[in-house]
Order: C-alpha cells, then structure tokens, then sequence
C-alpha cells in the first residue's frame, strides 16, 4: 500500500503533465490545497527538482514559506534560486541557509 508522500507525488506528478489551459492548474491546486506543508514537502522529495518547482509554483506564500522549512537544504536553494516572482519573500530563507 503507497504511504501518503508516494501517493501525493503521484498526483502532483499526473497534475504537471497537463497542460495550465487543459486544467492542469485547477489539478495542482486541487492537490495541494487540502494537503499539509510536511506532507507537501515529503512528496516534493519524491520528485525530480523540476517537478516539486512545478508543484512549489502554485504554493500560496504561506505554504511555499513552510514547505521550505520541511525540505532539505539543496531542494531550498533550488526552489528559491528558480522562483523569481518568490526570491524577495526568500530572502530571509537564503540567509539562514548560508549560515
């Protein structure tokens, strides 16, 4: 039986393969938006970098703010050196990282 990161990873995995305009937003949304940002970020660990960057793009500011606190160093760079619209808000992330 699939643990809940295995099966969350999955639907965000199906969710990203379909197009914004082919409701591939309202799929990602629909995913992520009942989901706590623990089980968010155990699922992001089961994806390639690209894949939790997509599903990490639809995160609302609270959200993608305490999934960085669930995630690896690595992925936290990663995730807030390819989200521009995101990089003021992380700043203070990247501070703490580089401590």
């Amino acid at each position: 039986m699939p643990t809940l990161e295995e099966t969350l990873a999955e639907q965000l995995h199906e969710a990203l393969r379909l197009p914004a305009g082919d409701g591939g937003g309202l799929a990602i949304q629909a995913v992520l938006g009942p989901q706590r940002p623990g089980d968010i970020a155990a699922a992001m660990r089961r994806m390639t970098m690209a894949e939790a960057l997509g599903a990490f793009a639809w995160l609302s500011n609270q959200q993608a703010a305490d999934v960085l606190n669930d995630i690896d160093p690595e992925l936290t760079r990663y995730l807030v050196a390819n989200e521009p619209k995101r990089v003021p808000l992380f700043a203070a992330a990247t501070v703490a990282l580089a401590a």
